[in-house]
C-alpha cells in the first residue's frame, strides 16, 4: 500500500510532502517549519486523514 503525507501551511501552501510505500512508522520532522497552524493530511489506497496541528517557538 502506497501512502502521502502532506502538510499545509496557514495559507494553502504544500510546505511538504513525503511519499511511503508499505507499513512505515516513522517521526515527521516539522522543526524547520516556523511557528504557525498547520494542517497534515495523511492519502492511502483505501483512507484519507487530517489533522490540524500548531508549531510553537
Amino acid at each position: 500500500m502506497s501512502s502521502e503525507v502532506q502538510v499545509i501551511n496557514g495559507l494553502g501552501s504544500n510546505v511538504m510532502t513525503k511519499k511511503y510505500d508499505g507499513n512505515i512508522s516513522e517521526r515527521l520532522d516539522v522543526s524547520r517549519l516556523p511557528a504557525g497552524i498547520y494542517f497534515l493530511n495523511v492519502k492511502g489506497n483505501n483512507f484519507n486523514f487530517a489533522r490540524r496541528f500548531i508549531v510553537i517557538r
